[in-house]
């Protein structure tokens, strides 16, 4: 009797092994004629159901382990997923963040921009304002100077000045 050894567990015989034994020994029992009844080997089907007995436990043991690693690795995934999304979303919240600085900086760089200009239009026009007016005074005295040179020049070409 060969027993096949169940993943991980040395020592133990594999549950499904021993139905297949049962099976087995169902099937090499004999017919009795005109009956559907079989004759099997009492004490070999009665030992492989003892063996079932000890074996459906570590079954069930090594099934719970599975399952506790199965469910202690999606934990693991979702919590790592959980901090992926965090993550993704706090980058996203950073970066929307980051767009909407970048939009109001913009827009104030524009604004003081605009301002300067307009600030700058008036202090030229201002300045041009001023130069009229200072150049407006100096012509005004220029021309009374003129008018004064001019009149000194009739009144030296009018008189006869003697000369020397």
């Amino acid at each position: 009797m060969s027993e096949r050894v169940m993943a991980g567990e040395p020592g133990t015989v594999d549950f499904l092994y021993l139905l297949d034994r049962l099976e087995e020994a169902l099937a090499a029992g004999s017919r009795v004629p005109l009956t559907v009844r079989t004759l099997v080997d009492e004490q070999e089907c009665l030992d492989i159901i003892d063996q079932m007995r000890v074996a459906l436990p570590e079954e069930v043991k090594y099934a719970r382990r599975v399952l506790a690693e199965r469910e202690l690795l999606l934990n693991q995934a979702r919590e790592e997923a959980e901090r992926v999304v965090r993550n993704a979303e706090l980058r996203a919240a950073r970066m929307v963040e980051e767009h909407v600085l970048v939009r109001t900086a913009q827009a104030r760089a524009i604004e003081i921009e605009d301002k300067a200009e307009q600030a700058g239009e008036e202090i030229r026009a201002e300045a041009e304002r001023y130069a009229r007016r200072v150049l407006g005074r100096v012509s005004e005295r220029l021309d009374q100077a003129l008018g004064t040179v001019k009149s000194g020049l009739r009144e030296l070409d009018l008189g006869d000045l003697p000369r020397g």
